[in-house]
C-alpha cells in the first residue's frame, strides 16, 4: 500500500487533533497500526532515531495485517457467492426446514421453491404455501415428486 504525502499528512493531523477517538472496546485496524507508527516516528528522539530493523518489521507486520484484511474481505465475497449459488439451485425443489413456531417449538416446513431473497442474515426461500425459510434451517432438498 502506498501513501501520498497529502494522505500521511491527513493522517499525523487526525491523530495530532485527536479526531479519531476510540472506545475500550472496539478492535484495532490497519488505520490504528498506521497511526501509531506515525506518532512514532513524529515523537522519536532525533539524536537516537527508531532502528532500521525494527521499523521495517513494523512495515512488514503492517503489511501482514492489509493482506489479512484482503483475505477476510474476498473470503467472506466467496461465502456470499456459494451462498447465492446454493439458494438459487434449490427453485424448483421440495424442501423441508425445521423452524421455530411463535410458542417456541420446533416444527417442520415443507414446500417447493418458488423463490429465493437475500437480506443482511443471508438467504430465504419463499415456498409455494406462501412461508419463508432461512437456507441455515433446510435439512433436505429433492427433485418434486409429480
Amino acid at each position: 500500500m502506498i501513501f501520498s504525502n497529502n494522505d500521511v499528512s491527513s493522517i499525523m493531523n487526525s491523530y495530532v487533533t485527536g479526531a479519531t477517538q476510540r472506545t475500550p472496546d472496539s478492535e484495532l485496524d490497519s488505520n490504528d497500526f498506521l497511526l501509531l507508527l506515525v506518532a512514532q516516528m513524529q515523537h522519536q528522539d532525533p539524536l537516537s532515531p527508531m532502528d532500521q530493523q525494527a521499523f521495517m518489521g513494523e512495515l512488514a507486520q503492517f503489511n501482514s495485517l492489509q493482506q489479512q484484511v484482503d483475505l477476510n474481505e474476498a473470503f467472506l465475497h466467496f461465502m456470499h457467492f456459494q451462498e447465492l449459488t446454493q439458494a438459487t439451485s434449490m427453485i424448483g425443489k421440495d424442501v423441508v426446514a425445521l423452524v421455530s413456531n411463535p410458542s417456541g417449538d420446533v416444527v417442520s416446513a415443507e414446500g417447493t421453491v418458488t423463490e429465493v431473497y437475500f437480506t443482511s442474515t443471508g438467504a430465504y426461500l419463499l415456498l409455494e404455501d406462501g412461508s419463508e425459510v432461512s437456507i441455515q434451517d433446510v435439512v433436505n432438498v429433492k427433485m418434486p415428486t409429480e
